[in-house]
Formats: C-alpha cells, sequence, structure tokens
C-alpha cells in the first residue's frame, strides 16, 4: 500500500496483485526464526523432563493418603481441620504430591526460586495437581482471593511457575507475578514465559491475576506450548514480551478456550495482549484493552492455526505498525459480535489488518489508522456479513474499511472518514444490501471508493456522504464495476458530484448502473475523459431532490432509454431511512435485471414491475381476520 499512495491533487487506487500494508509485514524472527525456537523449545523440555528434581525437606505436618488435601501457609504449624497435610511453601507442597491432590494455599507473600531442571523457578510441576488460591488458616473451605490473595512472587530472580509433562494441572485464584524470563541462564529460546511456562500439558487456569512478569521472547504472563487448556476469568495486566510476542499470552502449538478474561496494558514486539501461532483457540467474551505493541498486532496478532473470536471487546489499544486491535496472517479467522473500539495504528488497520475467512456482526468504533483502513482492513476476506463501521478515521484510504473482499452484505458505515473512500475504499467483491451514509473524505469517494477491479454491487443505499474533491457519494478509479439497484443521494463535493468516474493514464474506467435513485446533487454523476458510463432506468428526481445537472464530464455517457424524473420520496431521509413510499415515482419504473430481493431481503418485483432503486415498496401488511370454523 505505501508503495501505491495517490499522487498529489490525484485520486489513489486500489493496487492489482499482492498488496503491501500489513500481509507484507516481515516478522521480527521469521519463520526460519521461529522454527529454531520451536525446536529449541524441543530441547529444552527434553533435558528438563531427563534432570533429577532436587530433593526437598518436607514441613509436613502429618502424611496423607494419595488424593488429600494439602494446605499451605507462610506460617506452617497446625494441624488445621480439612487439611491432610500444611506446609510453609508452595513447591513443597507439589513436591509431596502423588497424584491428584488439592494444594489449598493461604493468602501471603510467597517468594523464593528453585533450580529445578537447571532452571529457576518458584514452583516446578510436573505431576497432576489443583493449586488453589485465597484461603485462610481458619477457613480453608471457601476461598476469597480478593480478601486473601495468595501472591507468587519470584522477585525478578526467575519464572514463576513451570508446567511439563503429560499431566493436569488446575490453578485459580493465585497471584503470579514478579517472573523474568529473561535471568534465566541456557539458550536463548529458554527465555519465554515469564509468569507461566506450560509444555505438553492440559491445564485450567482461572480467576488468578497475572501481572507484571517478563517472559522475553513470547508470553510475558503465560506461554503454552503443545497444550490444552481453559483459561478463564483471569487477568493478565503489566505484562511484557518485548522481543517478540504475546505480552499477555502467548499460545504456540496448542488449543485452548479463552473466556472472561481481562488483558490489559500488556506490550510485546508483536501482540500485545495475546500471540497465537499455529494454534486452535476460541476468545469467547473477553476483554483486551490498552495493550501496545511496537510492530503489529497492538492487542492480538495470530499467524497459522485456526481462532474464533465471539463476544469480545478489542479497546484503545495501539501498534506502532499495522493492526491496532488485531492482526492476522492466518485465513482460518471467524470473528462475530465482537466490538473494536479506539484502537490506533501508526500504520495500517485501525482496527484490524490482515486475512479473515468470517466477520459477521462485528463493530468497530472510534479506531484510526495513520494510512489505510481506519477501522478495518481486510485481504481476501470470504464474508463480511452485518458488520457496523461507525466513526472510523483513515489518513490515506478506507475510513472504516479497506480491502479486498468476498462478499460485504448488510453492513452499515455511518461517520467515518479517510482522505480517500470515507466509508470504505475496495477493490474487488460483491457488496450487497449495505449502508453507507454520512462518511467523509478530503479527496474523492466520501462514502464508497472502487479501484482497480470489477466489484459487483446489488441493493446498496450512498446518501448523504462528502468528498473535499469529487464523488461525494462514489469514487470509481480505474475500476470497471457493475452496480444494480442503487441508492445514490444527497452527496456533496468539491466539484458537485455525486458520482465520480475517473482512471490513470494506462487504465480507464466503465461502469454499468441499472436501476439507480441518483437524486439530490448538483451534478448527479460526473464521467472524466477516456472512462464511459452506461445507465439503464435512473430515476433522476425532481423537486427538492432534482439535481441541478443529471450528468457532466468529457467522458462517454450512455443514459438509456428509462430516464424518470420524479420525486423518489423517500421515508424519513431526515433519519437516514431511505426506503420508499407509496408516491415514489421508482415504484414499477425499473427494468427486470435479475434480482430477486432488496435490501431488507423481501421479493422483487412485488407489482407490476421492479422498483428503481435499493428498497422495493411492498406497502403496509394486512391482516385478514382469523374465522374459526365449528364442525
Amino acid at each position: 500500500m505505501a508503495g501505491h499512495r495517490q499522487a498529489a491533487g490525484r485520486p489513489g487506487s486500489l493496487p492489482p496483485g499482492r498488496p503491501l500494508g500489513c500481509v507484507m509485514y516481515a516478522k521480527r524472527m521469521g519463520t526460519i526464526g521461529l522454527a529454531v525456537l520451536l525446536a529449541a523449545l524441543a530441547i529444552t523440555a527434553m533435558v528438563v523432563l531427563a534432570t533429577d528434581q532436587p530433593v526437598r525437606a518436607s514441613s509436613a505436618v502429618k502424611h496423607a493418603a494419595v488424593g488429600g488435601v494439602y494446605c499451605v501457609t507462610l506460617e506452617g504449624g497446625g494441624p488445621y481441620p480439612g487439611c491432610d497435610q500444611v506446609f510453609s511453601d508452595v513447591q513443597t507442597a507439589v513436591d509431596a504430591a502423588t497424584a491428584g491432590e488439592i494444594i489449598k494455599v493461604a493468602g501471603g507473600h510467597y517468594t523464593g526460586v528453585n533450580p529445578y531442571g537447571g532452571l529457576s523457578q518458584l514452583v516446578y510441576i510436573s505431576k497432576t495437581v489443583t493449586i488453589q488460591g485465597g484461603y485462610t488458616t481458619t477457613d480453608w473451605i471457601q476461598p476469597d482471593p480478593a480478601a486473601n490473595p495468595a501472591v507468587l512472587d519470584a522477585q525478578g530472580e526467575g519464572r514463576v511457575i513451570y508446567v511439563t509433562g503429560e499431566l493436569s494441572l488446575t490453578m485459580e485464584g493465585l497471584r503470579i507475578t514478579g517472573g523474568d524470563a529473561m535471568v534465566l541462564g541456557g539458550p536463548w529460546a529458554w527465555h519465554v514465559g515469564g509468569g507461566v511456562f506450560a509444555v505438553s500439558a492440559t491445564i485450567i487456569i482461572s480467576n488468578n491475576w497475572i501481572s507484571g512478569n517478563n517472559g522475553a521472547i513470547l508470553g510475558g504472563g503465560l506461554l503454552l506450548w503443545d497444550s490444552h487448556a481453559e483459561i478463564n476469568g483471569n487477568v493478565f495486566t503489566g505484562n511484557a514480551a518485548e522481543l517478540y510476542g504475546g505480552g499477555g499470552l502467548a499460545l504456540l502449538n496448542s488449543e485452548a478456550t479463552a473466556t472472561s478474561n481481562t488483558i490489559s496494558s500488556n506490550v510485546s514486539y508483536e501482540g500485545g495482549a495475546v500471540y497465537l501461532e499455529d494454534s486452535v483457540v476460541w476468545l469467547i467474551s473477553n476483554t483486551i484493552s490498552n495493550n501496545s505493541s511496537t510492530g503489529g498486532g497492538g492487542g492480538l496478532a495470530i499467524s497459522g492455526g485456526a481462532t474464533t473470536l465471539v463476544g469480545n471487546t478489542v479497546t484503545s489499544n495501539t501498534a506502532s505498525v499495522e493492526g491496532g486491535g488485531l492482526l492476522s496472517w492466518a485465513h482460518d479467522v471467524t470473528l462475530i459480535g465482537n466490538t473494536f473500539t479506539g484502537n490506533f495504528t501508526g500504520g495500517w488497520g485501525g482496527g484490524m489488518c490482515g486475512y479473515a475467512d468470517t466477520l459477521i456482526g462485528n463493530h468497530f468504533i472510534a479506531n484510526s489508522a495513520a494510512d489505510s483502513g481506519g477501522g478495518l482492513l481486510v485481504w481476501y476476506g470470504e464474508t463480511l456479513v452485518g458488520n457496523t463501521f461507525t466513526g472510523n478515521t483513515a489518513g490515506q484510504r478506507g475510513g472504516g474499511l479497506y480491502g479486498m473482499v468476498g462478499t460485504l452484505a448488510d453492513s452499515t458505515f455511518t461517520g467515518n472518514a479517510a482522505d480517500t473512500g470515507g466509508g470504505l475504499a475496495l477493490g474487488d467483491g460483491v457488496l450487497s444490501g449495505n449502508v453507507v451514509i454520512s462518511n467523509t473524505a478530503t479527496s474523492c469517494g466520501g462514502g464508497l471508493y472502487l479501484g482497480f477491479y470489477t466489484p459487483t454491487l446489488v441493493n446498496n443505499v450512498v446518501a448523504g456522504n462528502h468528498a473535499g474533491v469529487a464523488g461525494g457519494g462514489l469514487c470509481i478509479h480505474d475500476s470497471s464495476p457493475r452496480l444494480v439497484h442503487t441508492t445514490i443521494a444527497g452527496n456533496t463535493a468539491g466539484d458537485g458530484s455525486g458520482v465520480y468516474v475517473t482512471s490513470s493514464e494506462t487504465h480507464s474506467s466503465s461502469v454499468v448502473l441499472t436501476n439507480t435513485i441518483l437524486v439530490g446533487h448538483s451534478v448527479g454523476i460526473t464521467v472524466s475523459a477516456g472512462n464511459t458510463a452506461t445507465l439503464a432506468a435512473t430515476l433522476w428526481g425532481s423537486g427538492d431532490w432534482a439535481n441541478d445537472t443529471d450528468w457532466a464530464g468529457p467522458g462517454t455517457m450512455y443514459t438509456g432509454t428509462v430516464n424518470v424524473r420524479g420525486d423518489p420520496a423517500f421515508k424519513d431521509p431526515g433519519s437516514a431511512n431511505y426506503h420508499i413510499a407509496l408516491r415514489s415515482a421508482a415504484i414499477n419504473a425499473g427494468l427486470d435485471a435479475t434480482v430477486a430481493t432488496d435490501i431488507d431481503g423481501e421479493p422483487r418485483p412485488a407489482g407490476a414491475g421492479y422498483d428503481i432503486g435499493a428498497d422495493e415498496w411492498w406497502g403496509p401488511m394486512i391482516y385478514l381476520p382469523l374465522v374459526l370454523r365449528h364442525s
């Protein structure tokens, strides 16, 4: 994209071929670097598993059967009701466990790392246990982690928790802090997972507070590698992995469901909050806020695997290069019902940047990009349905949306702004049932900018937009789109045009508009030299909705035989309702363009003929009385 910035005074265009920008972004370590990291981690795991653990003296008060309840309190003591053994530190309790013990940790500040496995960590776990925090010496039944914080603090002397082996671990109600993987000895690849590092394990991590940890390379708060996890209700805050990815947490070759976590104020090079590599992950109802990356993905970065995001809030994250909220290199990404708000990038994609298969019902609100795609920059997004783009801004193109799509349907663009394509700027795709209202471009295409390709637009509304130079509603540049059943109304521009058709010196545009309401402009459509517009069945308006001039420019215009000058009779344009009323001149005036439904999904035609514009008038519903018959 950077290589295709528009020349001064001329509309820009979407470049052909593979675009620059986030999908061409070279990751800091690169594929080879990551492969080396994974290999080194594998070696690390084998070395650690093969290393004998030092024998620690037990502070147990009494012995217990397998599967007992082990209690940990700084002062030791006991016996306590409900406790089979009592210990003064967590590691000793873990050492004493055989299989399946519950380790209950009383409130207190636990410190001191150990050298197990040739590493440094506060707790080394290689067996199945459950560790729960928030108890007191007078209540070992009902934990209250907020009132009785069980703080595991490595004090910058190593990692807090290391988990290895094919085991099942549950961690609940702990405060995990002060981990620093940078100080660990051994190969550089060991400098990961400052708070928790789990290898080849099955883990439930619930209601923990994970803060102030440094993972150096990956996973400041948490790193899962080749593991399965449920990550629920945790707080990840103030963690860092500045050399690579996942300030809050990172997953490599893992499977996980993360639900209702708060991930805030973490820092990384990629994925300030979350970094996912070749993993299968469901992120549900999480809040990801105020994280930052010095590269891409202020909130999240996804590379490979399959990721589904449902109902998350991604807000106020920043990225220096791209993807203020989310950066994706993976095609198998699905976003459903998420909110991206107030994210920023110094480059591309304020809310999100990259690839995605499916985006349904997401909201992009008040995100910004210094370059293009204020709300969303997406390349080869297969299906975008029912999304809203409101108040996003871009310094270059696509205030709401910029990129390439398969299908863009039933989406709304309002109050977005950019230099070109205030609402959206697209190359190829099928656009159906979208509403583009009250967006602004300083240059061309206040509502919509189409560049270089041959998109198809059906049943769209483009109204009340503004461009400083040309094409208040649409700017068509080096593109040959087909627009069918379009409502284009009340847009303004520096040259007065509602639709502006132009090209570069080496290309030309040829646009076909069928069954179009084109009303309420100083100039309905302007075609520059060397370009062509073919119109069939057009409502040009009358009265307050008449264009001052229907068409202009030195280009070629074909207006066809059906040209209607009458009142479109919009129901309530002041409230952005551009449905037509019974008295509309658009009713039954159009051609059969093989479009079976209108913008609301209602069948066409409703009467003797097809209505012009995006809406087919069906009138009020008539309900017949119900008659009950008795035999």
